[in-house]
């Protein structure tokens, strides 16, 4: 089981076409009742919840073929993240993007979580829209604050893999030494364009985003 990221550029009329039905969020995290995973005993947890109560997800949405063609995937590193691209959401794939596994491991599972690691001190960034519990995995579309969109828009190319460095070293499951070659993947397949894509957006005016969900 993985997770299935793709990061694009969106304005806020288009995530209203893409997620139709889903709103925007409170600015600050509420409790709400969960479930322990381990003990499956109920508990309080702090999540983000939506200004006001979303619509089902409407149609057509990002998974319909209305689209048009699809702009071309800023990085494609081997045959299977071919593969992947291929399944992306065609609303998605119609957009500035590309399509990465597992981001969530690199300590940052939401896209706002890259904000610290750019040495931007700021408080959680929200999700941008908020669907019902069931309309995917997680009905969530994450964002980069613009402030933090600049700044990694700003970077050079030689900031790239020390910032790789930086994020594999927070890397939860990492039990070995960070290597070079693992943070110029990283740089290279991530990172570049990512800064390509937030480039794009402060010349846009349009919000760097990304959606994930536990299937392609």
């Amino acid at each position: 089981m993985g997770t299935y990221h793709t990061f694009f550029v969106a304005t806020d009329a288009q995530l209203d076409r893409l997620f139709p039905g889903w709103v925007t969020a409170l600015p600050s995290k509420a409790p709400r009742p969960g479930i322990n995973p381990f003990t499956k005993q109920p508990i309080t947890v702090q999540d983000w919840a939506p200004a006001h109560p979303p619509k089902p997800l409407g149609s057509p949405n990002l998974y319909d073929d209305v689209w048009g063609p699809a702009a071309p995937a800023l990085v494609v590193a081997n045959e299977y993240m071919a593969m992947l691209e291929e399944a992306c959401a065609p609303g998605l794939r119609a957009l500035p993007h590309f399509r990465d596994k597992n981001v969530h491991m690199y300590a940052w599972e939401q896209l706002g979580d890259l904000a610290p690691m750019l040495d931007h001190e700021q408080t959680a960034t929200p999700p941008i829209r908020i669907g019902r519990e069931g309309d995917d995995n997680i009905p969530k579309v994450w964002t980069l604050s613009r402030s933090a969109t600049e700044t990694l828009a700003d970077l050079a190319d030689d900031a790239l893999q020390p910032l790789a460095l930086r994020i594999l070293s927070e890397y939860e499951f990492c039990d070995e030494p960070v290597t070079d070659e693992a943070a110029a993947g990283v740089a290279a397949d991530l990172l570049t364009p990512l800064r390509t894509l937030a480039r794009t957006a402060i010349g846009a005016g349009s919000h760097l985003c990304s959606y994930f969900a536990l299937h392609y």
